[in-house]
């Protein structure tokens, strides 16, 4: 499945902001909720469409999109290419062209300019390691701490 990341906005067809019931129908396909998890205190649904490659993430508060994972089946299409066929170095080398300050961590980098995470746990130690997950969410989704 292509889904083409608009930083803030959208993950293919899915608009941040969109209640969840609404985006289940649309998906027409199966899935499985996962509840009362917590997130820095705060509470959250995520419903996994493992076929799919796709995990999409609620605040209980409100059930409106607040961020999408995307992994294998998916295609995490960010300016034209696809960022989950990457390796975690050309990854980071592809990013960098848009956004000179990305912040990177022991499991990945995170850009906050575009409100995107790439997960890829041994990237520090082998750069050549595959991108087993791209997270893009919501404005505020990534606080800079």
């Amino acid at each position: 499945m292509e889904l083409l990341i608009k930083p803030f906005i959208s993950v293919g067809n899915m608009k941040f902001g969109t209640n969840r019931n609404s985006i289940n129908n649309m998906m027409n396909s199966e899935f499985k909720a996962v509840f009362e998890k917590t997130l820095s205190g705060v509470e959250f649904v995520t419903d996994h469409y493992n076929d799919d490659g796709l995990m999409l993430g609620y605040f209980t508060k409100d059930f409106k999109l607040s961020y999408v994972i995307l992994n294998d089946p998916s295609e995490a299409i960010f300016e034209g290419e696809d960022l989950l066929i990457k390796t975690y170095s050309e990854c980071w080398d592809f990013m960098k062209q848009f956004d000179s300050n990305i912040e990177e961590e022991y499991v990945g980098f995170k850009s906050y300019k575009f409100g995107i995470a790439i997960y890829a746990p041994n990237g520090t130690d082998d750069p050549d390691c595959d991108i087993e997950a791209v997270t893009v969410g919501e404005v505020g989704y990534f606080n800079k701490a």
